[in-house]
């Protein structure tokens, strides 16, 4: 006997089961979600089954390329022992404050060109001063108009106020 496809079962068959749940329309609960996050590493492989189940119905073989820019590097005041760009790092890396719109621009000008589908601009340091905040807020909407580029923004901790500006410029 032949066998065309195998879907291997998970130890209770329980991420299957979810993912059949989203198959058939029903999203997944806060509650399912958080089992998801809290999962063991004993039922990786099975959770990695389901979701390739459901990436593969969803999105086919496709792929989005997401460009990534390091818009501030180095220079963190913060002592996060796994960082390259932290204080007490000695790692050789690039050190330079944040990077003009000018610049900014230019990066998502290549990412255009790629075909990239988001533009994310990240910087280290434990959160934005209000000189890139504005720089930030300039640059989004620019983005999106010439380029046509998803935005997201990885800027460390962020006030309420500060969150509010990033979603009020896109």
């Amino acid at each position: 006997m032949i066998i065309d496809s195998f879907t291997a079962p998970s130890v209770d068959g329980s991420w299957q089961r979810l993912a059949q749940q989203v198959l058939d329309g029903s999203p997944a609960t806060v509650e399912q979600a958080t089992a998801i996050l809290s999962s063991s590493d004993d039922v990786l492989l099975d959770l990695v089954s389901a979701a390739y189940r459901l990436r593969k119905h969803f999105f086919g073989k496709t792929v989005q390329l997401y460009f990534l820019v390091n818009a501030k590097s180095g220079l963190c005041p913060e002592d996060c022992g796994y960082c390259s760009q932290s204080k007490l790092s000695s790692a050789p890396i690039d050190k330079y404050r944040m990077l003009s719109v000018d610049q900014l621009l230019e990066g998502a000008s290549m990412a255009a060109e790629r075909e990239s589908k988001t533009y994310c601009i990240v910087i280290s340091g434990r959160a934005p001063n209000e000189r890139e905040m504005a720089t930030i807020e300039s640059v989004v909407p620019q983005v999106k108009q010439k380029f046509g580029l998803d935005v997201c923004a990885c800027l460390g901790l962020l006030s309420a106020e500060h969150a509010a500006r990033l979603k009020a410029c896109g």
